[in-house]
């Protein structure tokens, strides 16, 4: 019984299997290029309409198994060769061999264009400039600025080897001095920042503003040669990637400065945008420099003029706020169509600084006879208390014709009013009998503005085209400086609280003793160049070219003053109206705890 169930079970098995078999096909064959008769890897071969198929070999043979039994189409197809086809009839369990024989395809493709723009703002791009450089070259990207954390670019700028940072604005490289030093932004001369010297304040711009900073420490034919320290080459940011919105806000507290008694004089309504509203300014009909000068000194011109001065002689306790800013930056890149592209980054910064100083400030007579001590000439505790407002704003547009030609218009303003208020107290050794207290009220106000039309053209890889010009403007108006000198008997207790200080009045006007002073100052700057660069040869190891360039710079400033308003009855009218008022000019104490930061021999 036992042995006719396993000989059914076995012959189950073997009926299924024979059965299963029997059901389907085996086709096999081999590939061959025609012509060559290579034999072909990879090639697909498949039925058609169905998902049955394969790939040939390493060998170039295929085999496909479990083929339906019928008449089929069978399909050969590779890249770049002719499609070939064969109808086949197959029955159960059969095995069939079908080889194919292809030929190489002549098909003409489209064009394939592939645009690509290069980067300047990443470590590696800077490095591969420096490494272009023909000359002694250092630079910082926008990459490492923005790993920094640096908030504007004199502070950036210290990361560069042999570059220092003076008064946090002014750059001196090598140990030479700012003036000394060339500033180029978007490849023209930047205006100047200061009146007195030739030099550029870089905390005016933000490092967001900035694509990379490249500074020249050799000639080059390109460049201005003015300069003995280095030729620092400003780019601000002109291209992005995508859009991008970023806001910023900045808090600052200031050691002995922050919440504490600060005194300032009085000011217009609009000191908060960095700019005087007018509350300054010379009264209408004011007497021109020409009329002032040429009157007798006890002229009524003289007396009117002072008299239609007003009197804010006396400054106004107040208290120093945290130091604030604020920013917003906006990026955009708008696809035009037909590879052209417009692109915008715009950026705009506010920031409010309050700063106090205590310094000593100490002079000395000759020291004819070096046996016996200096005699020391005064001794004076200056109480300096700054107030900084700054606005900047940058706007840089570049129009994207095609891969070789684009146009860049690049704009930077900034606005920067200050104001200082510097109470000074000691004495005079050569008058020990009098005790001084002296001020120095004034307002300052600048604009600045930079702005670059540019283009690039590239004709062809060996020649290419690149022009710009420029205009700078530097205005600066310094409204009613005021230093005035006062003085009492030396007193000790109560008798000098009530004992007011009197203003010194000198016989005639100077820059020490009482005084007003009026100044404005325009400068206006134009820069052209142009820039033709021919590739002669070009290998592994590197390109020689032949360039010609050529620049044109004009300035021109306008320079109006009018000097310190003559002392004498001018000056005592205005003093007799100032006390007439009910005012009076008494010692000033402050909270902040005097400390000596400077000695003056």
């Amino acid at each position: 019984m036992r042995t006719a169930f396993f000989i059914c079970l076995f012959s189950f098995f073997g009926f299924y299997t024979a059965t299963a078999q029997g059901g389907g096909a085996t086709l096999r064959g081999k590939v061959e290029e025609q012509g060559t008769r290579d034999l072909l890897p990879g090639v697909n071969v498949f039925i058609e309409g169905t998902v049955i198929g394969t790939s040939t070999n390493i060998d170039g043979l295929y085999e496909i198994k479990n083929v339906p039994p019928g008449t089929h189409k069978v399909i050969c197809s590779f890249i770049g060769y002719t499609t070939s086809t064969a109808e086949v009839t197959v029955s159960a369990g059969q095995i069939l061999t079908q080889d194919f024989t292809i030929a190489e395809a002549m098909a003409e493709l489209g064009e394939v264009n592939i645009v690509a723009r290069r980067s300047t703002s990443t470590d590696n791009a800077v490095l591969m400039e420096i490494k272009e450089a023909k000359q002694m070259v250092s630079g910082i990207s926008r990459q490492q600025i923005a790993t920094s954390q640096d908030s504007d670019a004199a502070k950036a700028m210290q990361r560069v080897p042999g570059v220092t940072i003076v008064e946090n604005r002014f750059v001196m490289i090598r140990g030479v001095a700012e003036r000394y030093n060339q500033v180029m932004i978007n490849n023209v001369i930047a205006p100047g920042t200061e009146v007195d010297r030739r030099t550029f304040s870089f905390d005016l711009i933000q490092s967001d503003a900035l694509d990379r900073m490249v500074i020249n420490k050799t000639g080059s034919p390109e460049y201005p040669g003015d300069f003995c320290g280095g030729i620092i080459r400003l780019y601000t940011v002109n291209e992005v990637e995508s859009d991008f919105t970023n806001v910023r806000l900045g808090l600052g507290y200031r050691v002995g400065t922050t919440f504490n008694d600060f005194f300032m004089s009085e000011g217009s309504s609009t000191d908060f945008l960095g700019f005087d509203g007018g509350f300054r300014r010379l009264p209408d009909g004011f007497p021109s420099t020409r009329s002032l000068q040429g009157s007798p000194r006890n002229s009524e011109i003289r007396q009117d003029a002072g008299r239609s001065l007003p009197n804010n002689w006396q400054p106004q306790r107040g208290m120093a706020l945290p130091n604030y800013s604020f920013g917003i930056s906006l990026g955009r890149n708008k696809d035009l169509g037909d590879g052209r592209r417009l692109i915008n980054t715009t950026n705009l910064s506010y920031n409010k600084e309050f700063q106090y100083r205590a310094r000593e400030f100490n002079r000395f007579d000759a020291w004819e006879d070096q046996t016996q001590p200096i005699d020391q000439w005064f001794a004076y505790d200056d109480d300096m208390y700054d107030e900084e407002t700054t606005i900047s704003a940058m706007s840089n547009w570049n129009y994207i014709f095609n891969s070789r030609h684009q146009l860049k218009f690049s704009n930077l303003l900034s606005q920067i009013g200050e104001e200082q208020t510097v109470i000074r107290r000691g004495t005079n050794f050569f008058r020990p009998t009098y005790e001084f207290q002296n001020y120095l009220l004034g307002y300052r106000s600048r604009t600045i503005y930079s702005g670059q039309l540019e283009g690039i053209h590239e004709f062809d890889p060996k020649n290419s085209f690149r022009w710009v010009t420029g205009f700078g403007l530097l205005t600066e108006q310094q409204p009613d400086l005021r230093r005035f000198r006062t003085f009492r008997p030396a007193a000790e207790g109560d008798d000098a609280e009530a004992n007011p200080f009197q203003m010194l009045l000198p016989p005639s006007s100077n820059l020490f003793d009482t005084g007003r002073f009026f100044g404005d100052l325009t400068e206006r700057s134009f820069n052209n160049g142009m820039d033709y660069t021919h590739v002669i040869r070009e290998t592994a190891e590197g390109k020689t070219e032949i360039n010609a360039a050529t620049a044109y710079f004009l300035t021109t400033t306008s320079l109006r003053q009018i000097p310190p308003i003559p002392s004498g009855p001018a000056v005592r009218q205005m003093w007799l109206r100032f006390r007439q008022s009910g005012k009076r000019i008494t010692k000033l104490s402050t909270a902040v705890p005097m400390r000596p930061t400077m000695q003056s021999v």
